[in-house]
């Protein structure tokens, strides 16, 4: 069995399913390889740990996250902080972002959609009351 310099994640077994651990920002993650070949947990792993190198992997958590769930969050900021552009926000999200990029997952979306968004017919900053 190979040995692994320390800090590159593992692989174990429970049950029949192969599961990975490994570290983003301090904490510790362990999450199902949804697979029953230690070697292909081994790749997911490698995989894994690519992506936090480059600064791409921020977790399982940020992979379910939607639009809708900080589109949510952002809601609830304004309204806990009691920011007096609120209602227009409100406003905002849900008559132009929510058609746009609802019930899609946060980290699917690129700054091409963005671009596509904000070029669209009827979407100019004036619309929004900013000057061009």
């Amino acid at each position: 069995m190979p040995k692994y310099k320390h800090g590159s994640g593992s692989v174990y077994q429970r049950g029949r399913t192969w599961w990975v651990t490994y570290y983003v920002n301090g904490k510790q993650v362990w999450e199902s390889a949804k697979t029953k070949a230690r070697a292909e947990a081994r790749r997911i792993l490698q995989a894994k740990m690519g992506q936090i190198a480059e600064g791409r992997q921020a977790g399982p958590e940020a992979e379910r996250l939607t639009f809708d769930d900080l589109a949510a969050r952002l809601l609830t900021d304004y309204q806990v902080n009691g920011k007096k552009t609120l209602r227009e926000t409100r406003v905002r999200v849900e008559k132009h972002l929510r058609p746009f990029f609802g019930g899609r997952k946060a980290q699917e979306i690129t700054t091409a959609d963005v671009q596509t968004f904000s070029e669209a017919p009827g979407r100019r900053g004036d619309e929004c009351g900013n000057q061009p």
